[in-house]
């Protein structure tokens, strides 16, 4: 099941952000650290990238608790 996000607080979208920027990868895994220099840096690319695919209608959650989210887009554009 998924749920479509029309809007979400400025602070779950950092809540999204910032669980990108501290999640701890295994060695041998690159992470998303190759993308920036620090965690916040991090944190904001992810919430800008959540900020968008709201305004795109994008956004999707797989459930009311958000526990995961997924962004794809079924549009022709």
């Amino acid at each position: 099941m998924s749920i479509k996000i029309n809007s979400l607080k400025e602070e779950e979208i950092r809540k999204i952000g910032d669980a990108f920027a501290e999640h701890e990868y295994a060695e041998a895994e690159w992470g998303m650290g190759y993308l920036a220099k620090n965690r916040r840096a991090i944190s904001d690319y992810i919430c800008a990238y959540v900020r968008m695919m709201i305004m795109e209608r994008s956004l999707y959650s797989t459930s009311d608790r958000h526990e995961a989210f997924i962004a794809f887009n079924t549009s022709d554009k």
